[in-house]
Parts: structure tokens; C-alpha cells; sequence
């Protein structure tokens, strides 16, 4: 498992580069091997595996994001919508967040009436998984907005309030915005120390401090 899980950090640094190593990474397959790994293979190496994807997501090559859609990536990186880990967590809706992103300017630029991934979206139960975390006060605060944003921006959806004086059972509530779920596992914590950021060279993720590149 270890093996595993360090070529998925090797390949990740290759995702997250520039076009030409995103190229070779497409000739090689090496994205059909991570969406099975992401949706199969031990939590550990999954998670090494989503970063691998979603860093690969922030191309700004239309062919480069319809190329992950068609090999699943949405469905891969939707699995891991479920992990209890903060930071892979916000990777994977960061690559979610791409995929439309990159959809909206796909139809403009072939003058589609929707963005042609919603559905595929819909279809991978992602939307599904969005409008849990939203509405989830086990989840950093940051990220519940996260999820709420691309549930309104690209589902037309509602935000989902929760009211702060209902006692969910088995779940933390707030203090003063974060969640007080700290433990030395790298699962949900406090929010302001350093359990969440959109955007960050990854100084854990499970896996000891190698960096991670983001464009």
C-alpha cells in the first residue's frame, strides 16, 4: 500500500504541472489508473489518488477537463466528497469546482444552452454529496460554504441553514464558527487552525510533508 500511495504523490506533482507533462501523464493512462484506485483501492492511497486528479483539473485546456470527464474523474473525485479528511476533502471540491467552472466556458464557446458536465455531475450523486456537506456541522464552516456556493452557482439551489441551537445528536456544535472535532488524525477540526485553505502547498494530507504544486 505504501508503494502505491507514494506513485500517486510522484504522479500528482506530474498532474499539477504545465501542458506537456499533462500530456504524457494522458498518453501514459495514467488517469484511468487513478480513477480506480480513487474508487477502489485503500482510503490512504485514494486520497493520494484524488489529489493526483484534482490537481490535473487546473488546466486551462478545455480538451485537457473534457478528457477527465470522460474518463470519470467526476465520479472519482464525488467519492471522495465522503472523506473525513479536511484537506483532501476541499481538493476534491476544488476539482469539482474546475470541472464546472471550465463547463461554463465550454458552452459559451460552443454556444450551448447548459453547461454540458451538470449533468454528469447530477449523474455521479456529486450534487447529492454537495448539498450533505452544506448542511453538515461536523465540516469545517468554510467548507459548507464551498459546497453551498457551487450548489447555488451551477444547481440553482438553496443554501441549507442550520440552526445553531439545534442539537443534532452525535454532531459538535459550534463555538464562535469552528468545530471543535481536533484530534492528531488530519480529520475535521478546527477551521482557523489550519484545518482548511482553498489553494496550499500540502503539508500533510496523511503522508508527511512533501510539497504540493498548485497553479
Amino acid at each position: 500500500m505504501n508503494l502505491r500511495k507514494e506513485v500517486c504523490w510522484v504522479i500528482s506533482n506530474i498532474t499539477a504541472g504545465n501542458a506537456k507533462q499533462l500530456d504524457a501523464a494522458i498518453k501514459a493512462d495514467l488517469f484511468q489508473a487513478l480513477v480506480k484506485v480513487c474508487l477502489f483501492d485503500k482510503d490512504a492511497v485514494a486520497r493520494e489518488a484524488a489529489w493526483a486528479l484534482s490537481n490535473a483539473t487546473t488546466s486551462d485546456q478545455p480538451n485537457v477537463l473534457q478528457f477527465l470527464v470522460h474518463v470519470g474523474v467526476v465520479g472519482a473525485l464525488g467519492k471522495q466528497l465522503g472523506c473525513s479528511q479536511v484537506r483532501t476533502l476541499a481538493v476534491c471540491l476544488e476539482g469539482i469546482e474546475n470541472i464546472l467552472a471550465m463547463g461554463d466556458k465550454v458552452m459559451e464557446m460552443k454556444d450551448m444552452q447548459e453547461n454540458p458536465w451538470i449533468k454528469v455531475v447530477e449523474e455521479a450523486h456529486v450534487l447529492d454529496k454537495l448539498e450533505q456537506i452544506q448542511s453538515n456541522m461536523n465540516i469545517p464552516e468554510k467548507l459548507q460554504d464551498k459546497a453551498a456556493e457551487l450548489v447555488r452557482k451551477y444547481f440553482e439551489g438553496e443554501e441549507v441553514e442550520v440552526d445553531d441551537d439545534e442539537v443534532i445528536e452525535g454532531q459538535p456544535q459550534r463555538e464562535g464558527g469552528s468545530e471543535r472535532f481536533n484530534g492528531d488524525d488530519g480529520n475535521f477540526g478546527d477551521a482557523d487552525d489550519g484545518g482548511f485553505s482553498f489553494g496550499w502547498n500540502n503539508e500533510d494530507n496523511g503522508g508527511g510533508d512533501q510539497d504540493r504544486w498548485f497553479e
